[in-house]
């Protein structure tokens, strides 16, 4: 699998192919994280978020947006996974794996001193088990 960097100039063309995949989370997470697919576009566009295609066999077969953020107490640097998404035609196809060896050469490349994502679907926790990623925190939240 290859990943290649979409620059902001470069979003508008894509868009409506990266749109699908955005709404598709969105609408799975049913909005719990607070942003809209109007903010990954703007976030993109502000290059406070960076956007990769995947490709296997020169055909697109997903995206990941990512984030580069310092913690606030240990002052680390990490990586944060956005979003992830395969094209519904390339689900369980073993993508995964791949997927996970990038992320980690990346954060490397950053040196960052972790990867970090949130989920608030729970089957996500039993497929990052295998690659060594582990529950770090649980936050519970009521709306008011």
């Amino acid at each position: 699998m290859i990943f290649s960097k979409i620059e902001p100039e470069q979003i508008n063309g894509l868009w409506p192919a990266i749109m699908e995949g955005v709404y598709d989370i969105f609408n799975r997470t049913q909005g719990t994280f607070g942003w809209t697919p109007f903010d990954v576009r703007e976030a993109i566009l502000r290059n406070s978020a960076e956007l990769y295609m995947a490709y296997e066999n020169n055909k697109r077969v997903g995206f990941v947006v990512l984030r580069n953020f310092i913690g606030e107490f240990n002052r680390s640097k990490y990586l944060h996974v956005w979003l992830g998404y395969l094209n519904k035609e390339n689900r369980n196809k073993g993508f995964l794996k791949p997927g996970i060896e990038w992320l980690i050469k990346e954060a490397t490349k950053r040196n960052a001193s972790y990867i970090e994502l949130d989920s608030n679907r729970t089957g996500w926790g039993r497929k990052l088990l295998e690659y060594n990623m582990k529950p770090h925190r649980t936050v519970y939240r009521k709306e008011i």
